[in-house]
C-alpha cells in the first residue's frame, strides 16, 4: 500500500497519505464486552484499527453501533434477562453528525433496521458553527 495508503522516506520516515478522508468500522466480538473479565477476552481488534486508521491519516471515524455479542454489557441489548442485572434492551440507536448537521435514526433493534438520516434544524447547526 506505499503510494496509496502512506509515503516513505529514508530520512524522515512514514507519512499518512489519507488526510481528511472519513472511515466507518463495524465491529463485532464473540464474548468480549468491556467491563468483563479477562477470562472472555481483550478488545484487540478496536485499538488496532483505529490506531492504523489515525497512522493512515483518517482522524474521522464512525463506528457502527450493532454489537449483540458480549451480554449483559453489549452495545445492541435484546430483550433477555440476565441473572443479577437489570432488563434492558436498546430500543433506538442515534448517530449525531454535527458537522453535516445530520443525526442517523435505526429506530427498533440496529440488528433490524436501517439507519435513516434526519437533517437537524437550522438552528442547531448554527450553534454548533459559532461553538467552534
Amino acid at each position: 500500500m506505499p503510494g496509496l495508503v502512506f509515503g516513505f522516506d529514508a530520512e524522515t520516515g512514514y507519512t499518512a497519505l489519507l488526510p481528511g478522508k472519513r472511515a466507518v468500522v463495524l465491529y463485532t466480538s464473540a464474548v468480549y464486552g468491556e467491563g468483563m473479565s479477562p477470562a472472555f477476552g481483550f478488545d484487540l481488534q478496536k485499538p488496532y484499527l483505529e490506531g492504523w486508521l489515525h497512522w493512515a491519516g483518517i482522524d474521522d471515524i464512525k463506528s457502527v453501533l450493532r454489537d449483540t455479542f458480549g451480554a449483559p454489557r453489549a452495545i445492541c441489548r435484546t430483550p433477555h434477562e440476565y441473572p443479577g442485572h437489570e432488563p434492558t434492551m436498546t430500543i433506538a440507536s442515534l448517530v449525531f453528525d454535527l458537522q453535516h448537521g445530520v443525526m442517523h435514526v435505526a429506530a427498533g433493534q440496529p440488528t433490524d433496521s436501517e439507519y435513516q438520516p434526519v437533517r437537524l434544524p437550522d438552528a442547531i447547526e448554527l450553534k454548533v458553527a459559532h461553538a467552534r
